[in-house]
């Protein structure tokens, strides 16, 4: 998708994409209704081994759609037409009725590297649950879901490499005024769905990377 024209579609001939490296498309259009957000994973066309193909279709993973997931990137689009955004890292110039801008960001990359939207996700919802092994581990209990590709409201979790709980970075909704991190349960999920997450207290609101992968993913969802 466009991530300037959320009924359109853009194409790239020729991409170079790095080893270690995933590259997201960004741009504002005036999305439909309340979404704040949408982000999604882009396909690929190839001429080449079969290898090749799977390089370009899955940064060389090959291990089976139901437990692995990556790709070389996608779009990643925010609404123009309604919220009014705070760009701060943390909370400390958030005014009332402003929307936490890398709050939403952090939710929105959730989804590019295949939270709530990969193959390996939806092969662990049952029941309107998510059943992943760590995750589970550490909720106590499959994981209850929102339409299956959020976390329900009511989970919440430490922020990752904190003591501090909040509500889960997954959960579908961010109303104004509320700032979020990755939780540990958000960390866990990241690890069913097929990541090699490095543990490791979580960076300063200054810093930009909240927690270190092993390859990157992209997939669309509305948010």
């Amino acid at each position: 998708d466009d991530p300037a024209n959320s009924t359109g579609t853009l194409f790239e001939d020729f991409l170079t994409v790095p080893a270690d490296t995933i590259i997201v498309f960004a741009g504002g259009a005036n999305l439909s209704g309340a979404t704040l957000a949408q982000a999604g994973f882009g396909s690929a066309e190839f001429i080449g081994t079969p290898a090749f193909g799977t390089t370009v279709g899955t940064r060389g993973e090959i291990g089976p759609a139901a437990d692995e997931f990556s790709t070389w990137g996608g779009f990643l689009s925010v609404d123009t037409s309604g919220p009014i955004w705070d760009y701060s890292l943390d909370n400390s110039t958030l005014g009332v009725g402003e929307t936490h801008f890398y709050s939403l960001m952090l939710h929105e990359l959730g989804h590019v590297v295949g939270l709530g939207t990969a193959p390996s996700w939806m092969n662990r919802i049952s029941a309107s649950t998510f059943t992943g092994t760590e995750a589970s581990a550490l909720y106590g209990s499959a994981v209850p879901t929102f339409e299956g590709d959020h976390y329900a409201n009511s989970v919440t979790s430490d922020i990752f490499g904190s003591s501090n709980s909040q509500t889960a970075a997954l959960v579908a909704n961010l109303p104004p005024n509320e700032t979020r991190f990755f939780t540990e349960i958000d960390v866990a999920a990241l690890d069913d769905i097929g990541w090699d997450v490095v543990s490791a207290p979580i960076p300063e609101p200054s810093s930009i990377t909240l927690l270190a992968l092993s390859a990157a993913s992209l997939l669309r969802r509305r948010r």
